[in-house]
């Protein structure tokens, strides 16, 4: 086995790792990737709406009820469906980079504390949650 002494750290603390910050806090959004949703403009195009949607993909395991949150956006994307930004995507898109600037940090169970499972269900979506019992929940989550 060989190792790239260049693309190999060992005894660090933190770092990326697969676009992610890995540190004893937990998995966190990289904020280079954050940076990168908030400062583009809403997108105009059938193109730009699916490049959109797969920047926001990245961010999936950190918002509750993403797939909720853009349901206007993704209707867009509907064959025959004429590509117009509307009101309610625009809505969805102030909404996304609202939950950027507070997204939560993914950490693992701690052991002996009892777990919770949430689920939401709706017509369009359906999601599941696990939190331990002693830890609030996240601001954009199932409350």
């Amino acid at each position: 086995m060989r190792l790239n002494p260049q693309k190999c750290a060992f005894g660090v603390t933190s770092g990326k790792l697969l676009g992610h910050i890995v540190s004893h806090r937990g998995i966190e959004v990289d904020p280079s990737k954050i940076k990168a949703i908030m400062e583009m403009p809403h997108p105009e195009t059938e193109k730009e709406i699916r490049g959109f949607l797969g920047r926001v993909q990245y961010i999936s395991h950190f918002v509750a009820k993403l797939t909720i949150i853009c349901e206007p956006t993704f209707k867009k994307l509907k064959v025959g469906e004429h590509v117009m930004w509307d009101d309610q995507c625009q809505a969805a898109f102030d909404k996304i980079k609202e939950v950027l600037s507070s997204l939560p940090v993914l950490s693992p169970p701690v052991a002996g504390l009892p777990l919770s499972l949430y689920l939401t269900v709706t017509d369009i979506a359906m999601g599941a949650i696990a939190k331990w019992k002693n830890v609030e929940m996240d601001p954009h989550g199932f409350s």
